[in-house]
C-alpha cells in the first residue's frame, strides 16, 4: 500500500545497526522504499518475475484475488532456491497456465518420476534444469512445445542414438562430461543453437553433419 507508514521515514531503519570493523555501528540505510512500493503495485499487467535466492521451497496456499495475476505470468525465474522435488516444481508450473519459460536451475531438485509432473509442465517452451537424461526425453514426449532447454553443469549421459527427432532449437550442455555429439545430432535434427563448451572429452564435432546449427560454442572441448 503506497499510504502504509513507511519503514524508513528518514532513509534509515529505526532501531537497527550494523556493526563496523573499527567497532561503532552504524545505521542501516533504506534507500529506495517508495520506489520498491511502486513496483509492488504493478498489479495484473505483470507478465514475468524473478524471485532468486529468495527461499521458495514450495507454492503455497493461492488466494482466489491472486489468480487473475498469475495465469498472466508467463516468464519465471527461480533460480537458486530451496525447491527439492519436481512435485513443487510441478504445483507452481499448474497455476500458472500460460507459463512459457520456467529457470528452476540451483535448485537442488531430484529425478522428475510422476506423470504429474510432466503433465504441468506439457505447455513449457524453455526450460532450465534436469538433472538426467531419462527425465529429458520423458519431458520432450510430454512436452511438444519445447524448444530451449538448459543442462549444463549436471553429471548426466547423453541420450542414445536411437531416439525419436525432438523440435528443440537450443540445446545447452556445457560441462556435463559429455564424450560425443553424435547422439545429439541425430536425436535433436532441429537444433540451431548448441552449447557444450567445458566438456574435455568432446572431439567429434568435426565430424558431425549439423546444417541447422548456427550458434556453436565449444570452448575448453577436447
Amino acid at each position: 500500500d503506497m499510504d502504509a507508514p513507511r519503514l524508513a521515514p528518514d532513509g534509515v531503519l529505526p532501531d537497527c545497526f550494523a556493526n563496523t570493523k573499527r567497532g561503532p555501528t552504524k545505521p542501516i540505510e533504506f534507500r529506495g522504499e517508495l520506489k520498491v512500493r511502486a513496483v509492488q503495485q504493478l498489479g495484473t499487467d505483470v507478465d514475468r518475475v524473478s524471485m532468486r535466492c529468495a527461499d521458495v521451497a514450495f507454492l503455497g496456499a493461492v488466494r482466489t484475488d491472486d489468480e487473475d495475476a498469475l495465469e498472466k505470468l508467463r516468464q519465471v525465474d527461480l533460480q537458486c532456491n530451496l525447491l527439492s522435488t519436481w512435485q513443487h516444481v510441478a504445483d507452481i508450473a499448474k497455476a500458472l497456465p500460460r507459463l512459457v519459460t520456467l529457470d528452476v536451475s540451483g535448485n537442488r531438485l531430484g529425478k522428475m518420476l510422476s506423470e504429474y509432473d510432466l503433465r504441468a509442465l506439457a505447455n513449457v517452451e524453455e526450460l532450465c534444469q534436469l538433472t538426467g537424461w531419462d527425465d529429458v526425453l520423458r519431458l520432450i514426449k510430454a512436452a511438444p512445445r519445447l524448444r530451449t532447454l538448459h543442462v549444463a553443469s549436471n553429471n548426466i549421459s547423453p541420450p542414445s542414438a536411437t531416439l525419436a527427432s525432438s523440435k528443440l532449437r537450443l540445446l545447452d550442455v556445457a560441462k556435463t562430461r559429455l564424450a560425443s555429439a553424435a547422439p545429439l545430432a541425430v536425436a535433436f535434427p532441429e537444433l540451431t543453437e548448441l552449447f557444450a563448451s567445458e566438456n574435455p572429452q568432446l572431439r567429434d564435432f568435426y565430424d558431425l553433419s549439423m546444417p541447422r546449427v548456427t550458434t556453436l560454442a565449444i570452448s575448453s572441448c577436447g
